[in-house]
């Protein structure tokens, strides 16, 4: 769905643990999450721990979308 969106000029990232996978299927700005059951969170940590993790990851996936590219690039 993601290079549907790029194709048509609207900026995505996709945040999976699944870089490979994503960049097989076309995605152009790939932000690694954390874990398969948990890409954007760890239940073994504290809930602060946690929701500095979560902030992190949205900064990552939201300054990847201020990036002009042509090509996969995993951030």
């Amino acid at each position: 769905m993601a290079k549907v969106f790029e194709s048509a000029g609207i900026p995505t990232v996709v945040l999976t643990p699944l870089v490979d996978l994503a960049m097989q299927f076309g995605a152009y700005r790939i932000v690694r999450g954390l874990t398969v059951t948990s890409p954007l969170g760890d239940p073994e940590v504290s809930a602060e721990k946690e929701k500095t993790g979560r902030q992190a990851l949205v900064v990552k996936a939201l300054t990847a979308l201020t990036k002009h590219i042509t090509v996969p690039m995993s951030y």
